[in-house]
């Protein structure tokens, strides 16, 4: 139960940092345009390791989420599960 409330509240974190990367994502583009070029790329960097994180933590709540089988001794277990 633990693991399920653990995986929804990952997944629900790793929206929160896509909608955060889609809103950057104009300052982005824009930032194209300016003529600083190490404020472009620390931006744009910074950006792209939200949307890593964002991943990694769908992948794990999605992980958490997924039911795992349960290990059968006997063939007479299976009409139990």
């Amino acid at each position: 139960m633990i693991k399920r409330i653990l995986g929804v509240i990952f997944i629900i974190i790793s929206f929160i940092f896509c909608l955060g990367f889609l809103q950057q994502l104009t300052e982005i583009i824009g930032a194209f345009t300016s003529d600083s070029f190490g404020y472009l790329i620390g931006y744009t960097i910074g950006s792209f390791i939200s949307l890593v994180i964002a991943l990694i933590f769908f992948k794990l709540g999605l992980k958490l989420l997924k039911n795992t089988p349960k290990d059968l001794e006997v063939i007479d277990q299976i009409e139990e599960n």
